[in-house]
């Protein structure tokens, strides 16, 4: 009979402290699971961000009057993506859990901005605005410089690079 009894406080005593261990383990663990979780969103955002830049970029380089606004229209609706930061705010308590937070929200209502009134005369004007918002806050260091790094499309790294160590001034500054 001791045998038993034995044998019960045995089973029941190392169930119960796995029991424990493993919620102790999930509680440690937790601020891990978090910060893999912000880091995930950060380096989406980045990309777009980055790739959003690049193609604004580009357009600009190109000049206002060498294409018509339509054709700017039809690029800008179709390239300028807002995919990574809908999606982000699907997540509000991991996306207000990074630091530049309030400045990706300025930049993304720029874009958006930009995508709803892409056929306006003043596209060029809009265009130039989110270049300059976004090389500033390349050039303040707002943004993680390790994750920048990581997702800079390679045609625009040295200028990102420079921006980011300031020997590149951002656009309409002198």
């Amino acid at each position: 009979m001791s045998d038993r009894v034995f044998l019960l406080v045995a089973t029941l005593s190392g169930t119960l402290l796995g029991a424990v261990a493993g919620f102790g383990f999930a509680v440690m663990l937790e601020p891990v699971k978090a910060w893999f979780a912000t880091h995930k969103i950060r380096k989406a955002l980045y990309y777009e961000i980055l790739s959003d830049y690049c193609l604004l970029e580009i357009q600009r380089r190109r000049g206002a009057g060498s294409v018509s606004v339509d054709k700017v229209a039809s690029f800008i609706k179709t390239l300028i993506s807002v995919e990574n930061y809908t999606n982000a705010k699907a997540k509000p308590e991991t996306f207000h859990d990074l630091n530049e937070a309030a400045h990706i929200e300025v930049v993304y209502a720029g874009l958006k901005a930009l995508r709803e009134d892409a056929g306006s005369p003043k596209i060029q004007e809009y265009m130039e605005s989110c270049i300059r918002h976004i090389e500033g806050m390349i050039a303040a260091n707002i943004l993680d410089r390790q994750a920048i790094l990581e997702v800079c499309p390679s045609k625009f790294r040295d200028k990102i690079v420079g921006l980011m160590d300031g020997t590149v001034k951002p656009y309409g500054t002198t």
